[in-house]
């Protein structure tokens, strides 16, 4: 591919303009008559090679010969239409043949307007001069819909455009990637006193001030109210928390003159950046809105770094270097919890939750017809149906996640525990071949370490630890234990006379509130039972068992 260099000219730099053409004297002179008003000129001498051009830097304005070897005029437009690109590309096609069934076929295929052979350089100037009316019109429906109107930052939607691009870079080039969120202290309180004319001029100020701090590279937005956000490309979670702290002092140290007043606020600030957990891009955006949160709950005016938030303290850490490794050639097969459960996405909501309630799980995959995974459903999600009863009869397609993080079946346990230690999930489903076969939780993994402990002699058996415990404790336990269940009973017959006396208008929610309590008592009560029954199976041993049905469900 050509560059044109430009001629030497007193005219400011203009639009860019690509040419293609296969005849060298035809891009030549279009270049010459072009970079003598000022436009930026490339070449290039075929149709695959323009495209190629038009990936690497867009240009605004491309001129391109219909009849060419290879890709063609016609395709190379069409090939441009389906682009995805920054802005909107203005095509002139230029062509030998006048027939009106050309003329159609061009425009059809995406061309804006079009010159014929031979050419005029006083009819090429016109052309491109009238496409300033149509790309001037595109530059300000952008700046309008990606612009903030107030700062002039980006709005959202332009943020989280550049977000998924860098995202994508940074997983392909394998370079980091980091955030921050920033919030403005007490913003409200600003409002309420000063106006809402005073909180326009604090967040332009503010936005000055981020602004002065980042550089080009940085993707600076206003998410909506008074909170920013920046995108640090090739750059970790440190690095974005200088920056932050640098902010942080800047904006509390600069005064803002409001009327006769001078104000002064602060922002907090929660930085995370593109570790290996992060599934998806929004996901930082999640860790980096926690780790606001907690900097703002931990007395605003402060920078907190999400890692600080999930990692290990340091006696953990030299716990961990002072045992040796225990997954040593355990896969993810090995220690799984097997799966029993799963939901098909037709399941309705009602069997969900039923299903819940008398397995004691939290969360269940969903599954295809062919028993492949498609998503998870959890109690959680189950939640958000129970707001109104017209939702008890949805499927549970509608409600599953389908973001699921999944490991297969061979991987090292190590893996999986060094993620759970690090993220704030809990759970992870095991797969071989995207069927789910079972799920390793954090329990999962406490429970294999004391078994672990156990066969090694670090600890007694559980039967053994039980009695010991029980020796003393438990009939004193069960008796309190009991005497609990027996007043809560009592009062909750109260409450159901009570209720029956007075006919509220709900009713019937009440009573479900209750209903819902007594099932509660009624497992305890059969927790007592089955400890009682251990002590009298024990009783010539003079030992018991602990009460497992305590607090449960």
């Amino acid at each position: 591919m050509e560059v044109a260099t430009g001629c030497e000219s007193d005219l400011p730099p203009s639009r860019k303009i690509l040419v293609v053409d296969d005849d060298i004297l035809v891009r030549k002179l279009l270049s010459r008559w072009l970079e003598s008003e000022g436009y930026q000129v490339t070449q290039a001498a075929g149709g695959a090679e323009g495209l190629e051009a038009i990936r690497v830097s867009p240009p605004d304005i491309l001129i391109t010969d219909l009849e060419m070897p290879g890709m063609n005029g016609l395709e190379l437009c069409r090939a441009v239409r389906a682009m995805d690109l920054p802005h909107y590309l203005y095509i002139v096609v230029l062509t030998g043949n006048r027939e009106e069934g050309s003329l159609i076929a061009s425009l059809e295929a995406g061309a804006d307007n079009f010159l014929t052979k031979p050419l005029s350089r006083e009819e090429l100037l016109a052309r491109i001069r009238t496409s300033e009316r149509i790309l001037g019109l595109d530059s300000q429906l952008r700046k309008a819909a990606l612009t903030d109107p107030l700062t002039g930052l980006f709005t959202r939607r332009a943020f989280l455009d550049q977000l998924y691009r860098e995202w994508h870079r940074a997983r392909r080039e394998k370079v980091p990637l980091a955030c921050a969120m920033i919030d403005i202290d007490f913003f409200k309180r600003i409002n309420d006193v000063y106006g809402h004319a005073a909180g326009d001029i604090v967040l332009c100020s503010v936005a000055g001030q981020l602004r002065q701090h980042t550089r080009d590279e940085h993707i600076l937005a206003r998410l909506g109210g008074e909170e920013f956000c920046v995108l640090f490309p090739q750059c970790d979670e440190a690095g974005a928390a200088t920056w932050a702290e640098r902010v942080r002092e800047a904006v509390a140290r600069t005064p803002i003159p409001i009327g006769e007043n001078l104000v002064t606020v602060t922002v907090s600030v929660g930085v995370a950046d593109s570790s290996e957990d992060a599934v998806f891009p929004e996901q930082m955006l999640d860790w980096a809105d926690q780790a606001l949160l907690c900097a703002k709950q931990a007395g605003r005016d402060r920078v907190i770094r999400y890692s600080t938030l999930v990692g290990e303290t340091t006696e953990a850490k030299s716990l961990q270097k002072s045992i040796e490794d225990p997954f040593q050639g355990l896969a993810a097969a090995d220690i799984m919890t097997p799966l029993v459960v799963t939901f098909s996405e037709d399941d309705s909501i009602a069997a969900a939750v039923e299903t819940f309630t008398r397995l004691r799980t939290n969360s269940a995959p969903v599954v295809a017809p062919d028993g492949t995974l498609r998503g998870i459903i959890s109690e959680k999600d189950l939640m958000v149906a129970m707001g109104s009863l017209s939702n008890w009869f949805r499927s549970v397609g509608e409600l599953m996640r389908r973001n699921v993080v999944t490991f297969a079946a061979t991987t090292p346990v190590r893996k999986i525990y060094e993620f759970l230690c690090r993220v704030t999930i809990r759970r992870v489903v095991i797969v071989e071949d995207n069927y789910p076969i079972g799920t390793i939780s954090r329990g999962t993994l406490l429970r294999w370490f004391r078994n672990l402990a156990v066969a090694k002699g670090l600890l007694p058996p559980e039967s053994a630890v039980a009695t010991e415990l029980a020796t003393e404790q438990m009939p004193s336990r069960i008796k309190e234990v009991l005497a609990n269940i027996s007043e809560k009973l009592r009062q909750t017959g109260e409450k159901v006379q009570d209720l029956v006396r007075s006919q509220p208008e709900d009713l019937v929610a009440h009573l479900v509130g209750l209903a819902t309590g007594l099932q509660s008592l009624v497992n305890d009560l059969l927790g007592c039972s089955r400890n009682l029954s251990s002590e009298d199976a024990e009783s010539g041993a003079g030992s018991g068992a602990v009460i497992s049905g305590i607090g449960g469900d």
